[in-house]
Formats: structure tokens, sequence, C-alpha cells
């Protein structure tokens, strides 16, 4: 089918997707940590299973394999992580986060942004 997996999918996107993918839906997070964590989780689930996931970090290792797993163009696909980098980028204003997260999730977003550049 199309569309990335939902396993593992956060919460937060279901309930976007359920408001038809609104431009101004933006989850309270009251869970930051557990948002962050689920969103790693997931990237790690739809990437290819030959990315390195020793990192604790979101980045995966990089390499020259096969990413057509991620080649998902619709709405269900990597738009998905662009609009939960929003929101991690939109909680910054209402928690209080050390700059460490603010250095994790610009590592989420190269990561990404390199992903899509393979596809």
């Amino acid at each position: 089918g199309y569309g990335l997996s939902s396993d593992a999918r956060p919460e937060y996107v279901d309930a976007w997707i359920q408001r038809a993918r609104s431009l101004t839906y933006k989850p309270k997070l009251e869970g930051f940590d557990q948002f962050r964590l689920d969103m790693k989780n997931w990237w790690r689930v739809v990437n290819p299973e030959w990315r390195d996931r020793s990192s604790v970090g979101f980045a995966l290792g990089r390499g020259d394999g096969n990413f057509s797993c991620l080649y998902c163009p619709g709405t269900n696909g990597l738009v998905s992580f662009v609009k939960c980098l929003q929101w991690w980028w939109d909680a910054f204003e209402r928690v209080d986060e050390a700059e460490g997260d603010r250095k994790e999730w610009r590592a989420a977003v190269d990561d990404v942004a390199w992903a899509f550049e393979q596809v």
C-alpha cells in the first residue's frame, strides 16, 4: 500500500491524519519526552534495515543502500515526518528544554533531510 508503516507511528500523527491533516492542528505534547522517543522509534521502523541503529541519538548510520521503503510521496508519506519536526520545534516555545534537545532536533532534521535526498 501507499504510505509509511503505521507500526510505532506516534499517536499525534494518527490524530493529525484523523483531522484531515489540518495545517492548524498542534498536539499538546503533554508527554514531550515520550513524543521525541516515539518519533525516533517510528523513524527507525520505517527506515531500511541496513541503516545502523547503534546510535542512541536520532540519526541513523549512512550508506549507499536502497531507500525504496521511504518512497512514499502521498499524504501518509514523508510529509508526516516534516510535520513531526514542526511540532517538535513548536514545542520549544512551550517546554523548558536544554540546548542539547535543540541539537537533537537539528540532528533529526539533518537525518530526515539526508534520507529524503536518497529517495
